[in-house]
């Protein structure tokens, strides 16, 4: 920590403060948050990365933008329970035991994913019977990145929720270099709709300046799914709006202008600005950040 002392302190003064100062650096504040081991937890989730000679950061400078983490209840008893995305190692499901004690159910929960690079995370009731879904937005691997939406099926025998994978039954295995997801319902219909983040690399230089493609073409174009109620998913995303590129990392739905409608804030990486898609309360968006 750096200080200043006005030279008009008299020397009394000063060493006053230095004492006060020592005193008050030395003492042992209380916090409001502790450590807890995961020996004690049982939460070791751990995504570790593993770099090669063909693939590591100058290959892929994403390879470190890590994943993400959701909580929710998934079998209704009361206690919030832990999913964690991996990117070279599987997703996991950690059953919250009671006092913080967690236990990983991946595995029986069917949840198992090695083989794909997990990023963001998104859980609603997709299907409204009253049970949590897992979306999961998937990148990296161009022959494996279809996004996942594991359908809650359920409680076995052992009382562990297990799921199915049905993204492609749903119309919502979207292929895109995806890095987070979000359940909207952005036409007020009292369904949840899909707003997926895209972030696609290629040949050119991100950085380079150059003219943004503003017509949804772009490969790194961000998708919106209208729910049709019926278990389905229809693309709508170049007649909503959603048609500026962006290498996208996060989305934040909210309110910004208190009329009702969901609007959607997404950040970007390199030349493409940040984007916040106003909603105008006729299935469509426009971008009104400036």
């Amino acid at each position: 920590m750096a200080f200043f002392i006005n030279s008009f302190f008299k020397p009394p003064i000063i060493l006053g403060f230095l004492l006060v100062l020592f005193i008050s650096c030395g003492s042992k504040e209380s916090t409001l948050f502790k450590l807890l081991d995961s020996e004690l937890t049982g939460v070791d989730f751990e995504n570790t990365i593993t770099e090669t000679e063909s693939f590591n950061i100058l290959t892929n400078e994403y390879i470190f933008n890590g994943g993400g983490v959701a909580v929710s209840d998934f079998n209704k008893d009361g206690l919030p329970d832990l999913f964690f995305t991996g990117n070279m190692v599987s997703n996991q499901l950690y059953l919250n035991q009671g006092n913080l004690k967690f236990k990983n159910i991946t595995d029986d929960s069917k949840l198992n994913s090695n083989g794909y690079w997990s990023t963001g995370v998104a859980i609603a009731d997709v299907n409204a019977d009253g049970l949590m879904d897992i979306y999961i937005a998937v990148a990296m691997n161009d022959e494996n990145r279809n996004n996942r939406l594991y359908i809650h099926q359920g409680l076995d025998t052992d009382g562990i929720p297990y799921f199915k994978e049905e993204a492609s039954l749903y119309g919502i295995a979207d292929p895109g270099n995806s890095m987070a997801a979000s359940f909207i319902d952005f036409d007020n219909d009292g369904d949840l709709d899909l707003y997926v983040v895209n972030n696609e690399q290629n040949e050119s230089i991100p950085t380079n300046y150059r003219k943004k493609v503003t017509d949804g073409s772009a490969p790194s174009n961000d998708k919106l799914y209208k729910n049709n109620g019926d278990n389905s998913f229809s693309d709508v995303t170049i007649d909503a709006g959603i048609s500026i590129e962006g290498f996208g990392l996060s989305i934040t739905p909210l309110d910004v202008n208190k009329d009702q409608w969901v609007d959607i804030f997404i950040t970007n990486d390199y030349l493409t600005n940040d984007l916040l898609y106003i909603n105008q309360k006729d299935g469509t968006f426009k971008n009104e950040i400036d």
